[in-house]
């Protein structure tokens, strides 16, 4: 998946971080579950595909590397010997119970990352000319021929320079006429 970022605008707001680990899929998918119980996205990937889905995969499909994410909160993993080593995000202090809480308090912007590719309707996904496959993105409601779509996210700040970025929202760019 390729991003662009288009707009950022700073908050009032913090961000916070926390960890863990998970010691199999089944714990990881169980952590997903709990952090993000409603509507979610996740972008997941293995050393053959990268995959970009609505909802969480079940346990037996997760691959090793990947990022959940709603409006409130953003999961993050990774497979090491250990297990699976996980990174939430999220504005909410409330949502990072019973993980490890880092001690930094994160600044953050609000900001926007434009995905590549126009909906096509004949082929029902979105297509981009520069890029020679079908871009399978979730399609969100109401899309029409021409949209796009964005990643409304917020950047974690440190001392002004941008650490992370939390994914929270897939939003349709309607095309301009």
């Amino acid at each position: 998946m390729t991003i662009s970022n288009s707009h950022t605008a700073k908050t009032k707001e913090l961000g916070f971080i926390a960890t863990c680990i998970a010691e199999d899929e089944v714990e990881l998918h169980t952590i997903l579950n709990q952090k993000l119980p409603i509507t979610a996205f996740t972008i997941h990937q293995n050393i053959e595909q990268i995959e970009f889905i609505a909802g969480i995969p079940n346990a037996e499909c997760l691959f090793e590397k990947g990022r959940a994410f709603n409006e409130k909160i953003e999961v993050r993993w990774k497979k090491r010997d250990d297990g699976f080593h996980l990174v939430a995000l999220s504005e909410d202090k409330s949502l990072l119970q019973n993980l490890q809480l880092a001690d930094e308090k994160w600044a953050i912007e609000r900001t926007r990352l434009l995905l590549w590719g126009e909906y096509n309707a004949a082929v029902g996904q979105f297509i981009e000319v520069r890029i020679p496959r079908v871009l399978e993105y979730p399609k969100p409601q109401r899309v029409k021929i021409g949209d796009r779509l964005q990643i409304l996210a917020y950047n974690y700040l440190q001392k002004d320079i941008i650490q992370f970025t939390r994914y929270r929202k897939v939003r349709r760019l309607p095309k301009k006429v």
